[in-house]
């Protein structure tokens, strides 16, 4: 698992207790038995398009939105951006 630079800024501005449940959250999507599949997908606006997987972090408002790091590393995610809901992406 991965944080592009984006994500580990917005980790920063995060109570503790809210860092603490998204490396839980980070660390079960880390896990073999994860299944991306479960979670929904969706489109940032103004991404070209580009389709991400978004996952909830349970006892917040906080969502992360991942893909693949590639298609030659499909199993290593990288999270593109942890956002509050409500913000605008």
């Amino acid at each position: 698992m991965q944080l592009v630079d984006d994500a580990v800024v917005t980790m920063a501005t995060l109570s503790n207790a809210e860092v603490g449940l998204v490396r839980t959250e980070i660390a079960r999507m880390s896990n073999p038995g994860f299944r991306e599949e479960d979670d929904p997908r969706a489109i940032r606006p103004g991404d070209q398009g580009r389709s991400y997987r978004v996952r909830k972090v349970p006892g917040t408002d906080l969502r992360l939105w991942y893909r693949p790091l590639n298609e030659d590393h499909p199993e290593t995610l990288v999270v593109m951006l942890i956002q509050r809901q409500g913000e605008r992406v």
